[in-house]
């Protein structure tokens, strides 16, 4: 009887043990990416693919769309600023149409939520409205003079939409002679709650104020579970830092000085395995592609594109499952690119080095 029961109990850990092994040998890991052109556009009419319109601000100079977005079905919505219009784009890069906006609404950045409610940011003016799925308005919101809170933008910089339909927004408020930097949660309501502020001095000022901390922020980006990371970086910091909060409080912080990143880089997104990615900010640097665990350890980096001498303006978005799309703003139109991800069992990666 006691043979029996000890070769069960071995039995049972290897079991175990073989369990345990197997798991570790098919976890998917990130193992590269394929590039999947998906729209090329002009800016008259007559080019290649859809027209972008003349790009022409106010100012004479050519802008390009300003954002764009992609929600869980892998559409795309591209923010054209001065057509006062949001164009369509299905999985594929085929035209789906496009959602007119209120005149005088100059859109400079938008986000999608898991639900596929669309936000639109109105930088300069610090305004926002949420489009349902078919386009239609469901509300529009100043951002500045709100009674009684006092944590009101007066310019919107970033925009991230949280898994529950939170919207996270990063601005700044000109308070005297200097500006407070300043996150905020727009809820379902509209309602307006401070998270977290940072200060800095404006553009040009030679001395700071007492007690202002001169801090540059490089994005936001929302995990799976609702915590909000904003990146930052003080002047001679090598890459800056990651702050992870939960509503109000910060619960984490990761330094990325020791990547020792080459060039400076800007938070791009998280995927919803919690995997966090950077890119670089510099359209005349190469676009190249960071990949972090939760942890800020080094997965994979990936360069997306080389440096043009056209390219006026570069942005990036990250899907739930790792996509990234890349945006380009050149001398004669758009190119949106998708990266699909190639997650392989680690088991795969073994066979491949033998």
């Amino acid at each position: 009887m006691v043979v029996i029961r000890l070769l069960k109990a071995l039995g049972i850990l290897l079991a175990v043990l073989i369990l345990v092994v197997g798991v570790c040998l098919l976890r998917p890991e990130h193992a590269g990416m394929t590039q999947e052109p998906l729209v090329t556009g002009s800016w008259a009419d007559g080019g290649e693919g859809p027209c972008f319109g003349s790009a022409e601000g106010p100012d004479g100079q050519r802008h390009g769309p300003a954002s764009f977005a992609v929600d869980t079905k892998g559409r795309l919505f591209v923010a054209d600023t001065y057509g006062h219009r949001v164009m369509v784009f299905d999985a594929a890069g085929e035209p789906a149409g496009e959602l007119p906006l209120p005149k005088g609404f100059a859109c400079s950045d938008l986000t999608v939520d898991a639900l596929g409610g669309l936000y639109l940011v109105d930088g300069q003016n610090a305004r926002l409205l949420k489009l349902n799925p078919a386009g239609e308005v469901l509300w529009e919101a100043p951002m500045a003079d709100t009674p009684g809170g006092g944590s009101s933008l007066t310019a919107i910089e970033f925009a991230v939409a949280a898994p529950r339909g939170e919207l996270y927004l990063l601005g700044h408020v000109l308070d005297e002679d200097r500006y407070r930097r300043k996150v905020t949660c727009v809820e379902a309501a509209g309602t307006e709650t401070m998270l977290a502020v940072r200060e800095m001095t404006p553009a040009g000022r030679s001395s700071a104020p007492e007690g202002v901390l001169d801090v540059f922020a490089r994005g936001l980006a929302v995990d799976p579970h609702g915590h909000l990371y904003l990146h930052v970086q003080e002047p001679g910091e090598d890459g800056g830092k990651l702050l992870v909060l939960s509503g109000r409080r910060q619960v984490g912080e990761i330094s990325l000085a020791g990547l020792e990143l080459p060039v400076p880089v800007r938070l791009a997104g998280i995927d919803r395995q919690g995997r966090v990615y950077l890119t670089t900010v510099n359209p005349a640097d190469p676009l190249k592609l960071w990949v972090l665990d939760r942890r800020g350890k080094l997965l994979t980096t990936r360069e997306l594109h080389s440096p043009g001498p056209v390219l006026l303006r570069v942005s990036v978005r990250v899907g739930a499952r790792g996509d990234v799309y890349t945006a380009r703003s050149t001398r004669h139109g758009m190119e949106y690119t998708a990266w699909r991800p190639l997650i392989r069992p680690r088991l795969f990666r073994a066979l491949l080095n033998r």
